[in-house]
């Protein structure tokens, strides 16, 4: 598709028909003419600064044969009034150049649509890498912290068996001390039995030592005892004795 500022008709007298030279000032942005270029048409030398020139005042006939051809092929109604070519119909001319404007506006609608589409796709592109990029920085963000939180966390974890490996001393330690008390007062209580039974053994020695003492005394007593000259035993003073 091309833009064009201008448009020159080449005057035309066939049967009925007449063309007339004219121009027409179009601004780019209502209409658009495609370039055409066809084997048996060749261009002319005469070239547009903005577009292949398809009819000149030598090929007329064949344009016209030319463009009735390709707008049939997309569904236009013929250019010519009769099947035999040679009246032109003003009214299929009419309504064809009316449809192309309209498609032509269509197509301009359309292709404003895509750019405004393509600007809007392009900023939600931009605001999609801003967000990758911040959430790429989100995520290197969080691994350094996940790379600190896994180092503290190891720390934590050595200090803790060193932790546990002194209580487990403290513990043993702890054991030995509380089986050396168990067996000191093991040994203390055997000691104090056996000095109880030694004591017990003492208590009852003295005591038939002092039986034992007793006894002796009172056997001194008797054996030191002088008897009478006559051999008789003497006897308790009673009474009756004083009497006789």
């Amino acid at each position: 598709m091309g833009d064009w500022s201008s448009v020159t008709v080449a005057e035309l007298s066939s049967d009925n028909i007449t063309w007339c030279t004219s121009s027409r000032n179009m601004s780019p942005s209502s209409l658009s003419v495609p370039q055409v270029q066809n084997s048996a048409l060749p261009p002319s030398k005469s070239m547009h600064s903005f577009f292949s020139v398809l009819c000149t005042e030598e090929n007329i006939e064949q344009s016209l044969s030319y463009l009735n051809k390709e707008l049939t092929t997309l569904g236009f109604p013929s250019l010519y009034a009769d099947s035999r070519g040679k009246e032109i119909s003003i009214v299929s001319v009419l309504n064809g150049m009316n449809e192309l404007l309209l498609m032509q506006r269509k197509t301009l609608r359309a292709q404003e649509e895509t750019e405004t589409q393509h600007l809007k796709l392009g900023s939600d592109m931009d605001h999609l890498q801003n967000c990758y990029v911040k959430l790429k920085e989100q995520l290197e963000s969080s691994r350094r912290e996940i790379v600190g939180l896994q180092e503290r966390d190891r720390q934590l974890q050595c200090k803790n068996r060193n932790l546990h490996q002194l209580l487990k001393s403290d513990k043993d330690e702890m054991q030995k001390l509380q089986n050396i008390v168990a067996s000191r007062a093991s040994q203390y209580n055997h000691d104090m039995k056996r000095k109880e039974r030694e004591y017990n053994k003492l208590k009852e020695r003295f005591h038939q030592l002092l039986m034992s003492k007793k006894d002796k005394k009172i056997a001194i007593d008797i054996l030191n005892y002088v008897g009478r000259i006559d051999g008789k035993r003497g006897a308790w003073r009673t009474g009756k004795t004083e009497a006789k």
